[in-house]
């Protein structure tokens, strides 16, 4: 029996090892197809093809003939009839035209649409994804919403549509993970509250709402530490230090920054930096899913989060956090008042946190309904 190929050419992020491994646990033969220079080979149990192009600066002959090849690779799987190719990210959007030459040659194709539309440039992308939604015999989403929306905008059967909730990262162990430890690791201070903004640093994600309240909140009296961390591009490196430089010495003294251009937080890093918060900061202007928020969560720590429908699905403010009004700065430094009012970790206990989180969102149950997904399709597997 042929294996499942999940293609997954992004070397970071740690989605496509995650439900791997979780449909090698159900028995389904899966090879990840990632690009030079995976990260997490050391907790991959898939069969891993290291074949899309490394993601990294500048070497760009390097980079366009590991594309071409690729491709290639994405051709072959037709011509040797895979039964089934499961892709969630494309380096170029002429790869499509690769995926609609497959379902002619009968394989079977499986979309996740971790975003209905790309956060920046939404509205240049949607003829794109209008003809691109057209294609996959599957297409697998994380929320209710971002179902909702493909039907509604995008005309999608709701039977292709099929509602997975992921996991959360597998936990990194690190040494410095008592609270305590992680502060002292990463030289912040020992009391007193600190807030994380973790991810890839973009302007869809509101860095710069979260340091104009950062600002107000400082000014009218409260001490407490804001951590960004992440990778970022140069301009946004440059505009996150000038806009820092601009504020108050009271403000500017309490931003603690572990962003590097084009560079990811190291494993080891990111694990001190959740156990060191008492609370997780997702500003978001427009996002359909949040694989921090998990990330968070999974590591006991509240969230305060803007209330879209995205992330409202998977945060109960009762248990784990605060929803405030999308784009309403006086909501979020409400929020954040409240937050350091109540103490470390915002006065929610780790434990219930962490099991309201399994609750909605566990690898082994997204192993089990993507498995169906391919069986419902006639998969063998």
């Amino acid at each position: 029996m042929s294996p499942v190929m999940m293609l997954d050419p992004n070397p970071i992020n740690p989605y496509g090892t995650d439900l791997c491994n979780a449909l090698v646990a159900q028995a389904v033969d899966t090879v990840l197809v990632t690009s030079h220079g995976y990260l997490h080979m050391a907790r991959a149990r898939c069969k891993v093809r290291e074949v899309a192009a490394m993601s990294a600066p500048g070497r760009y002959l390097q980079k366009g003939l590991q594309h071409l090849q690729y491709l290639q690779f994405i051709r072959s799987l037709g011509v040797d009839r895979c039964p089934l190719v499961h892709a969630q990210w494309f380096r170029f959007r002429h790869e499509w035209r690769l995926f609609e030459w497959l379902k002619k040659r009968g394989v079977r194709v499986v979309w996740t649409a971790h975003n209905v539309l790309p956060h920046e440039r939404a509205e240049a992308a949607r003829g794109f994804y209008l003809e691109w939604y057209r294609v996959p015999d599957a297409i697998i989403v994380h929320t209710n919403h971002a179902k909702r929306r493909l039907q509604a905008e995008f005309f999608v059967e709701g039977e292709r549509v099929h509602v997975v909730r992921p996991g959360p990262t597998e936990p990194i162990q690190s040494e410095n993970g008592r609270r305590a430890a992680a502060r002292d690791h990463l030289q912040l201070p020992r009391d007193g509250s600190i807030f994380l903004m973790y991810g890839h640093l973009r302007d869809y994600k509101g860095w710069q709402e979260l340091l104009d309240a950062f600002e107000a909140v400082t000014a009218s009296g409260h001490t407490f530490t804001l951590a960004i961390a992440g990778k970022a591009s140069r301009d946004t490196v440059r505009s996150v230090r000038e806009r820092i430089g601009r504020m108050e010495e009271r403000a500017r003294t309490g931003i603690r920054l572990f962003i590097g251009a084009e560079q990811v937080v190291a494993p080891d890093t990111a694990a001190s930096l959740f156990a060191a918060a008492d609370a997780v900061m997702l500003p978001y202007r427009a996002v359909t899913f949040s694989a921090v928020m998990l990330q968070a969560l999974a590591a006991g720590r509240p969230v305060i989060a803007a209330n879209l429908p995205g992330l409202a699905e998977s945060l109960d403010p009762q248990r784990a956090g605060w929803l405030y009004q999308p784009g309403s700065h006086a909501r979020l430094c409400e929020a954040m008042v409240t937050a350091i009012s109540r103490g470390p970790n915002a006065g929610f206990p780790e434990a219930e946190i962490q099991k309201g989180l399994l609750r909605l969102h566990a690898w082994d149950s997204a192993g089990v309904q993507t498995a169906n997904v391919y069986r419902g399709l006639g998969a063998p597997v």
